[in-house]
């Protein structure tokens, strides 16, 4: 009777030293699909990329515009007018600033703002150039506008709200140039901002939103001496966003 409790007990720890049959690894799997991105941005706070703008509406009272471009690379809002107002005409000809709103709602800014969300390509520039200054009939030769130095800023940026050093913006250098420091849009293409690709230390450079931003006080139009017609004179400006940065 002792032998067979013990028999009996031996089965029962041999029997659960068995591996247990007909069990198997099953897997699943987890997945996503990122497509391009095809809509428009909407305007930013040009002081922090990274929230919307307190406009109530565009044109603002700048008269910053959206344009409706659309992603992945967007150029997303430009200024629409810089008015140097109503002037006294003078043969000596003279240098104009910028004229702000006169609205107390107003930062006084003037913006570009554009967008990259590509996927692979990296790396974008905006261009700049104009027509002449003319009211149909007649035109301005020789004259000169310039918008001051400004601050690129970037929503991806660890702080939104700080110039980000790797936008490349262009200036007149030429020493004895009265308007060194300042950016010509003139009557050929020329480059005003630039970014390269991101690195592996910081994947997100030129992504996001990048804001560019200047003072619309500090704009200039320098009308040359011998310049006499009486007139109402526009000029058109073109602003280009382009893939790629031109060596």
């Amino acid at each position: 009777m002792k032998k067979n409790l013990i028999l009996f007990g031996s089965i029962i720890l041999i029997g659960g030293g068995f591996p247990t049959l007909g069990l198997a690894d099953t897997l699943g799997t987890a997945s996503i699909d990122f497509i391009e991105d095809s809509g428009t941005t909407s305007p930013k706070d040009p002081n922090d990329p990274s929230k919307d703008s307190a406009s109530p509406s565009f044109p603002d009272e700048e008269g910053n515009k959206e344009t409706g471009g659309v992603g992945p690379l967007s150029l997303d809002v430009v200024p629409g007018n810089m008015n140097f107002g109503t002037q006294v005409l003078d043969y000596k000809g003279g240098v104009y600033n910028g004229i702000p709103s006169s609205s107390s709602e107003s930062k006084g800014l003037h913006f570009i703002q554009l967008t990259d969300n590509r996927g692979l390509a990296n790396g974008w520039q905006v261009t700049v150039k104009r027509t002449e200054f003319s009211d149909g009939n007649k035109t301005i030769d020789g004259s000169r506008l310039l918008i001051p130095m400004g601050v690129a800023r970037n929503s991806l940026s660890d702080t939104p709200t700080a110039a980000d050093q790797n936008i490349v913006i262009n200036s007149i250098s030429t020493e004895n140039d009265p308007f060194k420091g300042m950016y010509e849009i003139g009557l050929t293409s020329s480059t005003l901002l630039s970014v390269g690709a991101p690195t592996e230390s910081n994947p997100v450079i030129g992504k996001g939103t990048t804001v560019y931003s200047w003072e619309v006080g500090n704009e200039k139009l320098s009308i040359p001496a011998g310049f006499g017609a009486i007139g109402n004179y526009s000029s058109t400006i073109n602003w280009t966003l382009s893939a790629g940065v031109s060596s």
